[in-house]
């Protein structure tokens, strides 16, 4: 395999990229799936878009979600994730969505701080 793009259509698409000759130089591209999604830097997209990155040493993660929900909890979120933040857009009930602001200490999102909470209602909370 040269270096370049190859398209392989199993029971999707899936876009990969090569950088030398052996298949264990290729990495993961576009994917799409049979049900609608669509991952960048992933084969297995658990939502509508999910964007992946290898941050090195160690580290990877989703680095923005959006979509994959037909209904929605108290709480679930949708979410964009930004180096070692996070924005998510929060349903709180009744069709009213607050919005709110972490940071992070590490890429896998397990230990933050919430920094600014905007409730739907119009109530803003700081630190």
């Amino acid at each position: 395999m040269k270096k370049g793009i190859q398209l392989l259509l199993v029971t999707g698409l899936l876009l990969v990229t090569h950088t030398g000759w052996a298949q264990s130089s290729q990495s993961e591209g576009l994917t799409v799936v049979e049900n609608g999604n669509v991952g960048i830097g992933t084969t297995s997209p658990g939502s509508k878009l999910a964007i992946f990155k290898d941050f090195g040493h160690g580290y990877s993660g989703t680095i923005a979600r959006i979509g994959g929900k037909s209904w929605w909890d108290v709480g679930d979120e949708e979410r964009l994730d930004l180096g070692f933040n996070r924005i998510a857009s929060v349903y709180e009930g009744s069709s009213r969505w607050g919005l709110r602001f972490y940071t992070y200490e590490n890429t896998d999102f397990s230990t933050g701080t919430l920094v600014l909470a905007m409730r739907g209602n119009g109530n803003v909370g700081i630190g």
